[in-house]
């Protein structure tokens, strides 16, 4: 297996070699967070009384055993409802999402903590971060915030443009199967928008419903890639998808999924806008320093509202995003 001192650098780019210092009391969880769009998520809370713990020099070890000894030191601080929870977490039921607020790892410079924190919570779960070469350069974990070039593309590193509702990587038949955003610096203006499956088809006509498990479950649909995945190739298949556990999946993306018959391109862009509707526009949540939130690429798709970015030095904002697959095998770095 290949050493941190390697994956460190390529992949993760942390660079860092000190001990990993993790602050954290945890007090009480509530089930009070509601998106109209999702549903009820659970949410926990950190205390702002903090007990620190110190764990001898993980950065000279691999990833895989790294992850691993940050497990072990979270689940001694985590409550056992919020193990239980992240264990679990790919057999919730719909709404499969989890907040979890006020984590001490804030500001920009506090990256390579946040980043081993995800390390250990992706173990939690029982799954693997991974990352694409042309992606973000190659970091496990990407770094997201606010680019001038880029303020009315339809990207993470957008602002002055909608970021519409999207599955993550959809051309990807390995595409993550959930995500996380840890926000190291918030804005205010910027809602991080969701839509579960379930939400978007109550909220539908019956005609609309029906034409969507009748023509969204065919392989009509081409799913084309994003020019910072230069190497990806497009992939066919269905716009949505019956899971091993009950549910409807998706791998809707209204920017990159196009359909190739008449009546799979008129569904797309019917679900398009129904979505950009005022009625049914999504909700979400403004991300503050310190939330990590995590849901399923497979049942919730994700956006962005449109905000004025800040470019000030250590003002904008500031995320660090996870792509998490139960594919032990596939590898870290991904063409």
């Amino acid at each position: 297996m290949m050493k941190s001192t390697t994956l460190l650098t390529v992949v993760c780019k942390l660079g860092v070699s000190k001990d990993l210092t993790i602050p954290i009391r945890w007090t009480r969880r509530m089930a009070s967070v509601r998106i109209s769009t999702v549903g009820w998520i659970s949410k926990y809370d950190i205390d702002s009384s903090t007990k620190w713990i110190t764990a001898p020099n993980l950065y000279t070890t691999d990833i895989f055993h790294l992850s691993q000894r940050v497990k072990n030191h979270l689940i001694n601080l985590f409550p056992k409802s919020l193990v239980s929870d992240l264990q679990q977490f790919k057999n919730m039921s719909d709404p499969q999402m989890l907040l979890i607020k006020n984590l001490p790892f804030i500001g920009s410079e506090a990256f390579p903590m946040a980043e081993c924190f995800l390390l250990g919570v992706s173990a939690l779960m029982s799954m693997k971060p991974f990352t694409y070469k042309n992606e973000h350069q190659g970091r496990l974990f990407h770094h997201i915030a606010p680019n001038p070039k880029y303020e009315y593309s339809q990207t993470a590193l957008s602002s002055r443009a909608e970021l519409e509702l999207h599955t993550e990587n959809a051309f990807d038949p390995n595409r993550p199967v959930n995500m996380g955003l840890y926000c190291l610096i918030g804005d205010p203006g910027a809602k991080t928008t969701f839509y579960s499956v379930s939400k978007l088809q109550s909220k539908m006509n019956l005609d609309l419903k029906e034409r969507l498990i009748f023509i969204g479950k065919k392989h009509e649909f081409i799913f084309e890639h994003p020019e910072s995945h230069s190497s990806g190739r497009s992939d066919y298949g269905a716009l949505f998808f019956d899971m091993t556990n009950g549910q409807l999946g998706t791998r809707f993306c209204a920017a990159f999924a196009k359909g190739q018959t008449e009546r799979a391109q008129k569904l797309k862009l019917e679900i398009r806008n129904f979505l950009l509707s005022e009625n049914n526009h999504p909700n979400g949540y403004y991300l503050e320093a310190g939330d990590l939130i995590l849901w399923s690429n497979y049942t919730v798709l994700h956006g962005r509202s449109t905000y004025a970015p800040n470019y000030r030095p250590n003002m904008q904002r500031f995320l660090i995003r996870m792509y998490l697959t139960n594919d032990q095998s596939l590898p870290y770095l991904r063409n």
